[in-house]
């Protein structure tokens, strides 16, 4: 084997490592991007439009360059107290009659609110409290919803 040939092999061997890295550096890019993107749908702004999204997050960066240190901690807290959170669950109740006053009570306890257009009550509950209404307005009366 010659000079040139072992050059050439070089080379092409160095190539291949450039693009292997080159490769590598895009999928962890990729990857940040599709955690970026879950974060979004996780938090419910995936409902809003692309301008609006994109409005809120160039928002958030023109607070951060004014006041970065603060920000930073309350994002952070904020985002801890979020994970520590318990689980709530998404629900709606509807009657074909109108319920005792004493089922409308505890319903609104459980912070679920009237809806006019809809007729029926609509809101967010603890995990552990489903079993609890569920009983309380009738396993029929009430539905799960899923925001998937």
């Amino acid at each position: 084997m010659d000079a040139v040939q072992k050059r050439e092999r070089h080379q092409q061997s160095r190539l291949a490592k450039e693009r292997s890295l080159k490769a590598s550096a895009r999928k962890k890019e990729n990857a940040r991007k599709f955690q970026l993107g879950g974060m979004v749908v996780k938090v419910g702004l995936h409902r809003l439009s692309d301008d609006q999204i994109l409005g809120a997050l160039l928002d958030q960066k023109r607070r951060l360059e004014v006041e970065e240190d603060e920000i930073l901690v309350m994002w952070e807290e904020l985002c801890q107290s979020t994970l520590l959170a318990p689980e709530r669950i998404p629900v709606t109740i509807k009657f074909s009659d109108k319920p005792p006053e004493e089922i409308t009570k505890t319903i609104k306890a459980h912070g679920l609110r009237w809806n006019r257009i809809t007729k029926q009550w609509e809101g967010m509950i603890l995990d552990d409290l489903l079993l609890e209404l569920s009983t309380l307005v009738g396993a029929d009366n009430l539905t799960v919803v899923s925001h998937d």
